[in-house]
């Protein structure tokens, strides 16, 4: 339970840093260590007399802890612990099927829209056709990572 981290980490109620980063950085450490994607953390009210902090300050701590995606707070159910974000490489080279894969995790793509156009008075410089006519296909698809 987080009552066992609070202990484990006294917060530093005279150090520079302030109160509401330190009980995220106990909570977000409880969601590696304790938690699994989808488990609820404890209530409000046991969170902030394990800390030893106001509500507002308990608040705070959570709040940044959405902003990191860390925790999703569910009106009327709690506060639930969200699954790592995916590592994805932002760059030129990067390859979206072939970096899921490397990471053992599966891809599933899915057909969202198809349509057909027919383009004329494309000029003869263009790229898509030196035809007078042509076919452009849009296709829209989504793909999801399990």
């Amino acid at each position: 339970m987080i009552e066992a981290v609070a202990l484990n980490g006294a917060i530093d109620r005279d150090g520079p840093r302030a109160l509401y980063l330190q009980v995220a950085e106990r909570i977000a450490s409880a969601c590696r260590e304790r938690y699994r994607a989808g488990e609820r953390i404890p209530a409000e009210s046991e969170l902030m007399t394990a800390f030893g902090v106001a509500r507002h300050t308990l608040r705070h701590a959570i709040d940044v802890l959405e902003q990191r995606g860390v925790l999703e707070r569910r009106r009327g159910l709690g506060t639930f612990v969200l699954p790592a974000p995916l590592p994805y490489p932002l760059h030129a080279q990067a390859r979206f099927s072939e970096t899921i894969a490397a990471q053992g995790r599966a891809r599933e793509s899915r057909l969202m829209a198809a349509a057909t156009t027919w383009l004329s008075g494309v000029s003869p410089d263009s790229a898509v056709s030196s035809a007078s006519s042509s076919r452009l296909i849009r296709v829209r698809r989504s793909s999801c990572v399990q």
